[in-house]
């Protein structure tokens, strides 16, 4: 698909995100203050956030869906990882805050017996942000993009953070001696939160160190170049990743020494051709030709 094409789709999905999750914050965040449940306001934050990334997704696709440039001549692959990571921190200071405020109401005893008006947001935002996490993926497999899969995590996050959320209001609110229930729910909450952030930053932290291919991977491109007709062996196979899901391959093939330099050059240029039309992920192939003693 077209880079062209890839940032409408991106932009479509992203704005479709950004009215839902503006909607059900706000929902949250004013049902939870009306019925004084914790949670729910800690689940609106939640939502808040992933708002927050959403406009930062929409803002930055338009740099790394960029082609190469003479300035950049490895592309701009590297953006959609300093967005990823600059997506999980956030979501990563969101949990942070939640739990310390749940902690905080633990600590203090403070008696709050939440209504179940709250329930009702949390049940909305389950419902809302499920459908938008399979809308997500099914337009982020179409264009490839690591990006929008990592933004549909957020959305499943919020609504499996609304789960204990919508649980704890009912308890807190039917058995009023466990009003503690509302707190630690959403303590429950910024576990969510946290873990998500840290499965987006973990591999954005391998990206920038310039992470391998795995080794499936690898072993499959060795098949593919030892099949090309005049290889007659290959090594030093090594693979990095540009971006979240786009890699560079850099080998060595060996072949015929008395060969002419167009003979080899065509051999070499079949290779990277079997290489790139197989794995979408290649975007890049640097080919060395050794003579078969060498």
């Amino acid at each position: 698909m077209s880079q062209t094409k890839s940032l409408k789709v991106i932009k479509k999905v992203t704005l479709v995100s950004i009215i839902v999750n503006l909607i059900i914050a706000i929902l949250k965040i004013a049902l939870g203050t009306l019925g004084q449940s914790q949670a729910i306001i800690a689940d609106g934050i939640h939502s808040l956030s992933d708002m927050i990334s959403d406009v930062v997704l929409l803002f930055s696709a338009k740099f790394f869906t960029k082609p190469a440039d003479e300035s950049f001549q490895h592309g701009y692959h590297k953006v959609e990882v300093m967005v990823i990571f600059m997506i999980g921190f956030l979501l990563f200071l969101v949990g942070i805050g939640v739990a310390y405020q749940g902690v905080l109401n633990l600590v203090s005893h403070k008696v709050v017996i939440p209504d179940k008006i709250a329930a009702i947001a949390a049940l909305i935002s389950i419902i809302f942000k499920e459908a938008l996490y399979h809308y997500t993926v099914v337009q982020a497999k179409t264009i490839k993009s690591t990006a929008l899969v990592a933004n549909a995590w957020h959305h499943r996050s919020d609504a499996l953070s609304s789960i204990p959320a919508f649980i704890g209001v009912l308890i807190a609110h039917y058995f009023p001696t466990y009003y503690y229930i509302d707190s630690f729910a959403a303590l429950i909450v910024s576990g969510f939160i946290i873990h998500v952030a840290w499965e987006l930053v973990r591999p954005s932290l391998e990206n920038v160190l310039d992470r391998s291919a795995p080794k499936e991977l690898v072993d499959q491109i060795y098949d593919t170049i030892v099949q090309t007709e005049g290889v007659i062996s290959t090594h030093k196979i090594r693979t990095r990743y540009l971006g979240p899901s786009t890699v560079s391959v850099d080998l060595h093939i060996q072949v015929e020494g008395e060969l002419t330099v167009t003979e080899g050059h065509d051999i070499s240029g079949a290779a990277k051709a079997r290489i790139l039309n197989r794995f979408d992920e290649v975007v890049d192939v640097i080919i060395h030709l050794e003579p078969e003693h060498d």
